[in-house]
């Protein structure tokens, strides 16, 4: 039992080492002309616009004007390849994990409006741990936990029949 609640407390440092908080960017409305595009980086703790690897980035846009009331949103890497298309929207939540280390940029494309579109963006960063998305590294390491406490309860079992064993061979 002195083992398990060890290990139990052992879990709860390691998890506390690792937990490591969203970033949350300052929330964005800006304007959009009639035919134009805008574009913003999306910035990290530091205010620096390289996102490392493994991090996730989600938020949401909302557009409002015009008669549709859309604007047509992307999300692009450094090589200005798209990792992201949402195609038209009014108002969507969005996802992403950085892929490789660099700049990404999110798009509000307005070319095919005549109206100008009022656009709130908001988004939060939640940097990787060792390299890897902090979802999937929790789920590893709670996948490791649960093995780990399986292990142990197999070899407290053991031992203990181990010893019931013994004392009846002595009587």
């Amino acid at each position: 039992m002195v083992l398990v609640k060890r290990g139990l407390l052992l879990l709860c440092l390691v998890l506390s080492f690792f937990s490591i908080a969203s970033v949350h960017a300052p929330f964005n409305i800006f304007i959009v002309s009639p035919y134009q595009k805008a574009t913003k980086p999306f910035q990290s703790a530091n205010g620096s616009a390289i996102l490392e690897s493994g991090s996730t980035v989600s938020g949401w846009v909302r557009a409002s004007g015009g008669q549709a009331n859309d604007i047509r949103f992307y999300v692009t890497d450094s090589n200005n390849v798209t990792v992201a298309a949402y195609g038209d929207v009014t108002y969507t939540e969005f996802s992403f994990v950085a892929s490789t280390t660099g700049n990404y940029t999110a798009h509000f494309d307005n070319s095919f409006s005549i109206d100008p579109k009022s656009v709130s963006f908001n988004y939060s960063i939640t940097p990787p741990i060792l390299g890897i998305p902090q979802t999937l590294f929790y789920t590893i390491l709670a996948i490791m936990s649960i093995a780990a406490v399986v292990v142990i309860a197999i070899v407290f079992i053991l031992v203990r029949r181990r010893k019931r064993s013994r004392r009846k061979k002595t009587k």
